[in-house]
């Protein structure tokens, strides 16, 4: 089910993750504040650009940001998963104000040689390779 996810009160600004946990009731606006973790699937060279999509996310304050890479030769086969968390920029004594205050940073990064996804935060999951398979 698509579902947006809301950066200001007035909805006039969102993005569409491919996949997203959330706090609240079921069928209730997704506002960037009670947002916990957006994904994107990336299908190929050709995909949407991920990285303005990671920023804008940063920018709202969404503490975790998952992306899957499909393999571009074989169909919907499951290439890899990172996993980046929000970190503040430090700027000590910078000339140069950043462009982004804040960013991610990766934390993890899977492929199906392993045994699955096993990851802590935000919350324990395990994910094993056939589960990501459609």
């Amino acid at each position: 089910m698509e579902t947006n996810v809301f950066f200001k009160p007035d909805k006039s600004s969102f993005l569409t993750p491919d996949f997203l946990v959330r706090r609240g009731l079921p069928g209730a606006d997704a506002f960037a504040d009670d947002t916990v973790l957006v994904g994107e699937v990336v299908s190929g060279p050709y995909n949407h650009r991920p990285d303005r999509r990671m920023y804008r996310y940063a920018e709202a304050g969404v503490p975790w940001y998952w992306q899957v890479e499909l393999d571009p030769n074989k169909a919907w086969d499951v290439m890899s998963v990172r996993a980046y968390v929000l970190a503040p920029i430090i700027q000590a004594r910078l000339a140069v104000k950043p462009l982004h205050p804040t960013a991610y940073v990766p934390v993890g990064e899977w492929e199906p040689a392993g045994l699955g996804i096993e990851f802590p935060e935000p919350f324990a999951m395990s994910v094993s390779w056939e589960d990501l398979a459609f």
